[in-house]
C-alpha cells in the first residue's frame, strides 16, 4: 500500500513523524514492506515545518506516479493551497481511489 504524507509550512512534526513511524514499522509476513511512504507537497523544494525541521518532499501533487491508498495530512488547517485540497478530495484522477484519509492536526 502507498501512503502519501501531505506536508506544508509550519506543519506539526508529530502529525508527520508519528504516523510515519507507524507505517514504516508495520510488517506483513512474507512482504518486504507493508507500506511505501512518500512525502507530497506543492513543491519539491525543502519545507520548514514546526520547530525549524526541514523536510524534502519526494513529489508534487502532479508528479506522484501512483495514487496512494492512504493520505496523511501534515499541513496546518489554515494553510491549504488549492492544490492540496484538490489532492485529498475525490477527483477525476486515480487519487479518488484512496481508501483512507487522516488529518491529525485538524
Amino acid at each position: 500500500m502507498r501512503v502519501a504524507f501531505v506536508v506544508g509550512p509550519d506543519a506539526n512534526v508529530m502529525d508527520i513523524a508519528g504516523s510515519w513511524e507507524v507505517f514504516q514499522d508495520t510488517n506483513i509476513e512474507g512482504r518486504a514492506r507493508a507500506f511505501v511512504t512518500e512525502i507530497v507537497s506543492d513543491t519539491t523544494d525543502p519545507i520548514v515545518v514546526g520547530g525549524g525541521l526541514v523536510i524534502q518532499p519526494n513529489f508534487t501533487y502532479d508528479m506522484l506516479p501512483v495514487a496512494p491508498n492512504v493520505i496523511v495530512m501534515g499541513r496546518k488547517p489554515n494553510i491549504r493551497p488549492q492544490s492540496s485540497i484538490g489532492f485529498a478530495r475525490p477527483a477525476p484522477r486515480p487519487i479518488s481511489r484512496c481508501r483512507f484519509a487522516s488529518a491529525p492536526s485538524c
